[in-house]
């Protein structure tokens, strides 16, 4: 089984909806993400391309405010869900996945994991 690990960071803004604190106002982060990809598949001797996750996961978030581009609310929680979602497009076109996990961190002592 190969298990692929990525480490990636993006910089976006976000305010939270429906929150009493400061986090009701826009505000950024330095997001960091990390994925792991478990298989037993390659395709082209790859998991799949780091650059390929890197561009999707910038493509979608980097220095954005994600308010203007989610009909969720932008929670890490919701954000790890739809970076996994996004993860899972990519590699499920061609191979057989085992498991895919996406954590997401707001701060260095702030994470979430989402895995199905």
């Amino acid at each position: 089984m190969y298990v692929l690990n990525l480490t990636h960071s993006f910089s976006a803004a976000h305010q939270l909806k429906d929150y009493i604190g400061e986090c009701a106002n826009v505000h950024g982060h330095t997001w960091k993400v990390n994925i792991k990809i478990e298989t037993d598949t390659l395709v082209k001797d790859m998991v799949i391309d780091f650059k390929v996750l890197k561009k999707a996961i910038d493509e979608r978030f980097d220095h954005k405010f994600i308010n203007e581009m989610v009909n969720y609310n932008p929670t890490a929680e919701n954000i790890s869900k739809d970076i996994y979602d996004i993860v899972d497009h990519l590699v499920n076109q061609d191979r057989e996945v085992r498991k895919i996990a996406v954590t997401v961190w707001e701060s260095d002592k702030a994470k979430i994991t989402y895995s199905e």
